[in-house]
């Protein structure tokens, strides 16, 4: 055999090693779910360019948030399939909501809330550092008369329209008649980590938690404003970060006859109390971070 022909074999050679690899990269949408191998399929999920890592990311929350009580199975289903369902939950939520009691906002005040991805405080006098997610708001005064903003609650969701957790916020704050202020407020990753992996298999507890923080929709769900404000000064938190004074915990045992009920058929959303909380003396103290 000339050397030639030689160069030519070994250029088809390498061609179909290359197919074939490509081939099996490819394929991995068409492998079926499975707990064993998920590990291995998380890594070529992640690994793939052409899935690329928002749709991995996609696939793999739909596997660490599967609970039968939501409506939906990820087992006999390829993870192309998987990936289908988790389209379609970004656009439409689980079959299964979560729902909540939101309060009637004041005619007056106006809340935009911003996503503003992950972030980081020290623990105490620590050198710990914890991770948190964060977010701020503006709150306008769309009234002649100026307004005290009592406390301030947010319902977090996460990309499947899925409740992360509610998070009440003590402020205190006088806001003229036509002015606008901005607070800043945060809660502690491991809170809405926690309230994810709640009661979900255990094999499936990798949450890639600064992707998500990126998704989180802040939901304003409710205010508790007071019109009396002569016993009030301008807003004390200005330029702080506020940690809030209570927040949704789904470990709580309440939770768990309700989950029976709603795996038995028995509902079809699941009520998740109020979405906005109003201040009591058992609560804890303001935390800012400056």
């Amino acid at each position: 055999m000339t050397k030639c022909n030689t160069s030519v074999l070994r250029l088809l050679i390498c061609a179909v090693v290359l197919l074939l690899f490509s081939s099996c990269e490819k394929a991995i949408l068409d492998k079926p779910f499975s707990e064993l191998l998920y590990e291995q399929n998380f890594n070529q999920l992640y690994g793939d360019k052409e899935i690329g890592v928002v749709n991995a990311f996609f696939i793999n929350y739909a596997v660490v948030r599967y609970r039968d009580y939501y409506g939906y199975e990820v087992q006999d289903k390829t993870y192309g399939e998987i990936l289908d369902m988790a389209n379609d939950f970004k656009a439409n939520g689980f079959p299964v909501k979560d729902v909540l009691a939101y309060g009637i906002p004041p005619e007056s005040l106006e809340v935009k809330p911003f996503n503003e991805g992950v972030g980081q405080v020290r623990k105490g006098n620590s050198s710990r550092i914890r991770k948190v997610f964060k977010f701020s708001c503006k709150y306008t005064n769309k009234g002649d008369q100026p307004l005290v903003l009592s406390n301030s609650s947010f319902v977090l969701k996460g990309p499947f329209q899925d409740l992360l957790t509610v998070a009440g916020y003590e402020l205190n704050c006088l806001i003229k008649g036509g002015e606008t202020i901005s607070v800043n407020f945060l809660v502690d990753a491991k809170i809405i980590r926690d309230n994810i992996v709640f009661r979900g298999n255990p094999k499936f507890r990798r949450v890639l938690m600064n992707d998500l923080l990126n998704f989180i929709e802040i939901v304003p769900g409710g205010n508790t404003v007071v019109m009396d404000t002569q016993y009030y000064e301008e807003c004390q938190h200005a330029g702080a970060r506020i940690e809030p004074f209570r927040v949704l915990d789904y470990t709580i045992e309440d939770y768990k006859a309700l989950y029976e009920k709603v795996r038995n058929g028995e509902l079809k959303e699941i009520d998740r109390g109020p979405a906005h909380f109003e201040l009591e003396e058992s609560d804890e103290p303001v935390q800012i971070y400056r």
